[in-house]
């Protein structure tokens, strides 16, 4: 069962700010390399990605727009609306807090595993490459905060 509505901590509104901020920026790159493949909009030359198991930027592009744009704007949405979804809250390995809150956690996660992997795959490149390792770092610091894990308990079933 949901905790009561509770006054939303400062800190969440910074944590869901990350949040649509990585979603509409993975959207926006996603689309991108889904459109042209061959990575000539963002100027990537796809000979970056032989030796590896891509041929292109699509499915790269496809994992962007999917993991990292679309499941982060689903997380925003939850976060703020806190549905009661009983068949989601199985999904959560932390049982005592709401699933969109484990879902923020690994969001943050994911997008450093992601620059990590763009990094040793491509190489360093661009300023976005540090302020988006940075975004990562930033969700996973607010999802952390005592404020927003407090707002997220979930009250035992009875």
């Amino acid at each position: 069962m949901i905790q009561p509505k509770a006054k939303r901590p400062w800190t969440l509104y910074v944590l869901l700010a990350l949040l649509l901020f990585q979603a509409l920026g993975a959207i926006g790159g996603g689309l991108v390399l889904m459109i042209r493949p061959d990575g000539s909009i963002v100027q990537m030359p796809v000979t970056i990605l032989h030796g590896f198991i891509f041929r292109d930027f699509f499915i790269p592009g496809l994992i962007l727009f999917l993991i990292l744009g679309v499941f982060p704007l689903f997380t925003f949405s939850i976060m703020i609306a806190r549905p009661d979804w009983r068949f989601m809250q199985g999904l959560s390995i932390y049982r005592e807090r709401y699933v969109g809150w484990m879902f923020s956690l690994f969001i943050g996660l994911g997008l450093i595993i992601w620059m990590d992997v763009e990094v040793a795959i491509i190489g360093y490149g661009s300023i976005i490459q540090n302020i988006y390792a940075v975004l990562g770092l930033l969700i996973v610091v607010f999802s952390l905060t005592p404020s927003v894990m407090k707002y997220y308990e979930r009250q035992p079933e009875l």
